[in-house]
């Protein structure tokens, strides 16, 4: 659920891009007189260049460390954006479960769980510091999220346009709604379960234990990416690693035009399903 993982890994493989038309943009210079083969080198570089350099850069924990915390312990530029987000979710019903740390050598995210018991319906709230190849960013996310029995994980997020870095699992639906508002998000929500009103709904138990939810999500998702051949468990057990197939899947779906063109889609995609559901 959290989009800091994803762009961490993208910031890394864009790094690898730009070094890869530098390295090409070189040979062509270097190849005056006879320049043919260092075009076709420029020309598709990133898409077989890139991977082979990225392959070692797509690795996921088995398993995060969240530290319990206070609303009090967050700083004010992230307790700005989880406190709208409470008092949006607020008259629909969410009710506060309880507010987590991940902190690494690369992002430190704060993370408020909310949750509506009576449907077993959860919402997360994230603001996160970044640091990535050399480059700081705070990004904010608000998900929506139930768990149909015989469907699967049904998520409603404001996540933005970056493609993921690998397609969903058949059984994981996740609806992206860059820039809406999380009361929004809530009521899109509803209406992608509505017409399977008869599924039975997996209790959350997020008040109780809300980082054991998020770090089950997660290994259930990274199960899903070794499933369809994008990433493998590493020797030691501790990380997915990328394959080959996951670093091109990857490196292709985050070089232009590719990028450009999900990013397009994704925005279409968005504003016609939100004018298809009513929200």
């Amino acid at each position: 659920m959290s989009i800091a993982r994803d762009i961490a890994i993208s910031v890394r493989v864009k790094r690898i891009l730009v070094f890869i038309v530098v390295f090409v943009a070189t040979l062509l210079l270097l190849d005056r007189a006879n320049s043919g083969w260092a075009i076709v080198l420029a020309v598709t570089a990133p898409w077989w260049l890139g991977p082979i350099l990225a392959k070692r850069k797509i690795r996921f924990p088995v398993g995060t460390r969240y530290d319990r915390i206070a609303l009090s312990d967050i700083p004010g530029w992230a307790r700005t954006h989880l406190d709208e987000t409470g008092e949006l979710l607020a008259p629909l019903g969410f009710s506060p479960a309880c507010v987590l740390r991940d902190a690494n050598a690369r992002w430190t995210a704060y993370i408020a769980l909310f949750e509506r018991e009576a449907d077993a319906t959860g919402a997360l709230a994230m603001s996160a510091d970044l640091v990535a190849a050399g480059q700081r960013r705070r990004i904010h996310q608000v998900d929506v999220f139930t768990n149909l029995v015989g469907m699967g994980n049904v998520t409603a997020s404001d996540s933005g346009l970056l493609p993921k870095l690998f397609p969903n699992a058949p059984t994981r639906v996740i609806e992206r709604f860059p820039g809406i508002s999380a009361a929004r998000l809530a009521h899109a929500l509803d209406a992608l379960v509505r017409p399977h009103a008869g599924a039975a709904r997996v209790p959350m138990q997020l008040t109780s234990d809300g980082a054991a939810y998020l770090n089950r999500n997660a290994l259930d998702q990274y199960e899903e990416y070794a499933a369809a051949g994008y990433a493998r468990r590493s020797g030691d057990g501790a990380f997915y690693l990328g394959t080959w197939k996951g670093a091109f899947v990857a490196t292709w779906r985050l070089a232009p035009p590719t990028k450009q063109l999900l990013m397009a889609r994704t925005r279409r995609h968005a504003a016609a399903l939100l004018a298809r559901l009513g929200v």
